[in-house]
């Protein structure tokens, strides 16, 4: 799976695309394929 992360606090240039393990659901959780997602600018601001 892919996810975009933030590994220091800075500008939009500090998101990385990493590959990362498939989440796992717990008892009672359920697993949901997501397509796209959006982000906000302020989301990139941190």
């Amino acid at each position: 799976m892919h996810a975009i992360r933030l590994h220091a606090f800075g500008p939009a240039e500090n998101l990385v695309l990493d590959e990362v393990e498939d989440p796992r659901p717990g008892p009672g959780q359920v697993r949901i394929a997501v397509r796209a997602a959006g982000v906000h600018l302020l989301d990139t601001a941190l």
